[in-house]
């Protein structure tokens, strides 16, 4: 019986390694993905509570935005702003 070769079978501790860092990576994806989207929510409520209304087009604009430094200074802004103008202004 031929031996097999070792560079063909998966390495059992490598193997696992490599999914726990994937796993890793993927639930901190998520936990990013949460924190970006709560962040955006928050947003839009903060206009919706000042302003009754938010247009389908700045909720859009918020809900694109990737920089949880950004959301953090516009839900500031949401807070403060005159009016849906003035918040428009800062994105």
């Amino acid at each position: 019986m031929a031996e097999e070769d070792p560079l063909h079978q998966p390495n059992d501790k490598i193997f696992k390694q490599k999914a726990m860092t994937y796993a890793q990576k993927l639930r901190q994806e998520g936990r990013q993905e949460g924190r970006l989207q709560t962040l955006r929510d928050s947003v839009v409520e903060a206009l919706e509570i000042r302003f009754s209304h938010v247009p389908a087009g700045l909720r859009e604009e918020v809900c694109a935005i990737e920089d949880e430094t950004k959301l953090h200074r516009l839900h500031r802004t949401a807070i403060q702003c005159t009016d849906l103008e003035a918040f428009a202004g800062n994105l």
